[in-house]
């Protein structure tokens, strides 16, 4: 609206030029020498939690939300 823009085509032209220099960004950051710092992915740090602590979690998830089905098609019989 700031820019004028009223039609989904324009929209999404300004949004896709948008999305690419973004892109491009990161790509560019990503590059040795570019002068702008990337963050080291780790798999070390407080909230990232062992991969069996997920699975747990999940499984948990799937046994309630089974035992809540259940309970819903008892209470509808």
């Amino acid at each position: 609206m700031e820019q004028g823009l009223y039609s989904y085509k324009r929209v999404l032209a300004l949004i896709e030029r948008i999305f690419a220099q973004a892109v491009n960004a990161m790509d560019a950051a990503g590059q040795p020498g570019s002068g702008v710092p990337t963050a080291a992915l780790t798999q070390q740090h407080a909230p990232v939690r062992e991969a069996h602590e997920y699975g747990d979690q999940f499984a948990h998830a799937v046994t309630v939300s089974a035992a809540t089905a259940a309970s819903a098609q008892g209470r509808r019989a």
